[in-house]
């Protein structure tokens, strides 16, 4: 049962009333729970399911959604990174899934070097994109573009440095030796 801080209960409700003519123990009509007599005596006629429903909305972002593991693999093979400086499609893959879960919009604290890192692959706004040093010269904002494509040109502008793939922490420990790297791109149509 859905029970909201400060409702009263049925018999409560009763007894004091909603303090409006109409809304009372006197009112006719059906038995309401307490998050319906509160909604009631608050002029509302929704239901509590609806109501929370509709504060979900306000809660989640618009446009923001996960990429699912083969439409990553289809965009970043789209955009030239299988064996792009030596690394296969599979290690995009593994990279971009431990980097942000697949969440092109993601945006984390990086509390070691106080930074943000930006989108799929969570690309440091201290160096490369504007406003810091701004290597790959685009905005930190463009790298959440569920497209793909600026955050793919800067990608391939850090992985030719001399760390290539191990620019990311989370590729060195989690994707470079894996045995089961070819899985990231397992029944993906590409």
């Amino acid at each position: 049962m859905l029970r909201l801080v400060g409702a009263t209960s049925p018999a409560q409700e009763g007894a004091q009333g909603c303090g409006e003519p109409g809304l009372g123990a006197s009112s006719p009509g059906p038995v309401l729970g307490p998050g319906q007599q509160l909604c009631r005596c608050l002029g509302m006629t929704m239901r509590a399911p609806a109501l929370l429903f509709l504060l979900g909305c306000l809660v989640v972002p618009g446009g923001a959604r996960i990429l699912g593991r083969c439409e990553v693999a289809r965009k970043l093979h789209e955009g030239g990174l299988d064996y792009f400086e030596g690394y296969s499609l599979a290690n995009w893959v593994c990279l971009a899934y431990f980097e942000s879960k697949f969440n092109p919009s993601a945006v984390y604290e990086n509390e070691q070097d106080d930074s943000l890192g930006y989108g799929l692959f969570q690309i440091r706004d201290n160096k490369w994109c504007e406003p810091g040093r701004n290597l790959c010269h685009v905005a930190c904002s463009e790298l959440l573009n569920p497209n793909l494509k600026e955050t793919i040109k800067c990608v391939k502008k850090i992985v030719k440095g001399k760390r290539g793939l191990g620019a990311w922490p989370s590729w060195s420990l989690l994707c470079r030796y894996s045995d089961t790297l070819a899985r990231w791109l397992d029944g993906c149509k590409l």
